[in-house]
């Protein structure tokens, strides 16, 4: 198992994840990571704010990127559906 470290990105600076999740394959820490978003988005919107275009980053222990995922890109996908 490897541990992954989503951390939230925007325009302010990088909210941190100090824990970290462990997934077997890096499909699985993509979805992970792509319904995270998901829900941080649905709150947003509950809330009447805005949709930044932030960023959620999936790093090792050593801060690797493994991938990044796109608010913007998620609501997009979604009304193209």
């Amino acid at each position: 198992m490897n541990r992954y470290f989503f951390h939230l990105r925007h325009a302010d600076g990088t909210l941190a994840d100090e824990e970290g999740d462990e997934f077997d394959t890096l499909e699985q820490a993509k979805s992970h990571a792509l319904e995270a978003v998901r829900e941080l988005l649905a709150e947003r919107i509950k809330r009447g704010n805005t949709v930044n275009d932030d960023f959620m980053d999936a790093t090792d222990e050593g801060g690797r990127v493994y991938f990044s995922v796109s608010f913007l890109e998620v609501v997009k996908a979604q009304l193209n559906k």
